[in-house]
């Protein structure tokens, strides 16, 4: 019997999922994994406050002004299949509703996680989780991982993308005609970055 069968065979299931609520079983699992995956959940710089887009749907109009000028901010054109946050509605027979949704720049990414070629990183400056388009091979890994559906593929340049704050100022929130968008900080616990502690 190695040593690591004996460390382990006193955990039950009971135990393990215990563990796995306060994130140490996920340290253990995270041993396998390659040290870039250990620290998919790398915290921004000291003194940087991270932060996501929240929507108030209630004064959501539905516009989609704010896809429009994401993406011509990152991409020169306005053009609704470019942009990283999204507006769904309907006016018909299901009844009136409008949903948009904007990435919640989560504190241990699963897209991140997932990428077999660490293109996804989070940036220390502003906090926000970033595609690297020159390591990107479109394997679709991410799209598939987020569980908001949040990481688009842009479909000439064959690259994800997703929302990265525009570099810490997103004009979504700043040309909301409805001050539906703004920033938000977010409340992150030491667990949910894997242990990993950089501040």
């Amino acid at each position: 019997m190695t040593q690591t069968k004996r460390d382990t065979q006193g955990i039950n299931r009971r135990q393990f999922v215990v563990m796995a609520g306060t994130g140490v079983a996920g340290g253990l699992i995270g041993c396998a994994v390659s040290p870039a995956k250990q620290e998919a959940g790398v915290q921004p710089l000291p003194g940087v406050v991270p932060q996501y887009i929240a929507v108030n749907q209630d004064l959501c109009s539905g516009c989609r002004i704010c896809e429009q000028v994401c993406s011509e901010f990152h991409y020169g054109v306005f053009n609704p299949t470019f942009t990283a946050i999204t507006v769904n509605r309907s006016y018909g027979g299901s009844g009136h509703w409008i949903k948009t949704e904007t990435c919640r720049q989560c504190p241990n990414p699963w897209c991140m996680r997932v990428c077999p070629v660490d293109a996804i990183s989070r940036d220390r400056k502003t906090g926000a989780v970033v595609v690297d388009e020159k390591k990107c091979i479109d394997c679709g890994d991410c799209y598939t991982a987020c569980p908001f559906g949040m990481i688009q593929r842009q479909p000439e340049r064959k690259k994800a993308f997703k929302c990265d704050l525009c570099g810490g100022d997103p004009q979504c929130v700043a040309r909301c005609p409805m001050s539906a968008l703004s920033l938000k900080p977010q409340i992150w616990k030491q667990h949910e970055f894997g242990g990993v502690d950089n501040a």
